[in-house]
C-alpha cells in the first residue's frame, strides 16, 4: 500500500528501472516518469518523410527535429544556433499563436543534417535543446 510521500521502485515499459512518489504523476501514481513520447527518444513511432514528435513533412529530405525550445524562439534564433550551416527551411511550430517549444528544420543534405545533430543537447538561450534526425533515403 502506497501512501502520501512514500516512494516506489520498478521498471518502465522499456525494462529502464525507475523512482517514483506515491502519488499522482504521469502513471496513475505509480511513478513520476515523463509520458511517452519523453522515453529517450527510443519509442517514437517513426515514418521516413516525417520527424519524430510531429506531422513534418520535409521538403529536401534532411531534417532535423528541434525540441526544447524557448517560446519566444524565432528563425534568427535557430539560424545562430546552427551557425556555420545554412538550413534551408525552418518551420516553428505553435500553438494559439504562440511557439510550442518545437521547431523542424531542413538541411541541403545529409552531411549538413550530420554536422547539425552534432549540436544535440547544446544550449539556446537558458534551455538545453533535443534533436531528432530525420533523413528519407
Amino acid at each position: 500500500k502506497m501512501g502520501r510521500g512514500s516512494v516506489s521502485y520498478g521498471f518502465n515499459s522499456m525494462g529502464d528501472p525507475y523512482q517514483g512518489g506515491g502519488g499522482g504523476g504521469y502513471r496513475g501514481g505509480r511513478g513520476s516518469g515523463r509520458p511517452r513520447p519523453y522515453d529517450g527518444g527510443r519509442n517514437f513511432n517513426h515514418r521516413p518523410g516525417k520527424t519524430p514528435g510531429s506531422q513534418w513533412e520535409s521538403t529536401t529530405g534532411f531534417s532535423v527535429h528541434m525540441r526544447g525550445l524557448p517560446y519566444t524562439a524565432t528563425d534568427d534564433d535557430v539560424r545562430r544556433f546552427f551557425e556555420g550551416l545554412q538550413p534551408v527551411f525552418i518551420k516553428i511550430h505553435t500553438e494559439n499563436n504562440k511557439g510550442n517549444g518545437e521547431a523542424d528544420v531542413d538541411f541541403a543534405n545529409v552531411q549538413d543534417c550530420d554536422q547539425a545533430m552534432e549540436r544535440n543537447k547544446a544550449k539556446m538561450q537558458w534551455r538545453y535543446i533535443e534533436l531528432f534526425k530525420n533523413v528519407k533515403y
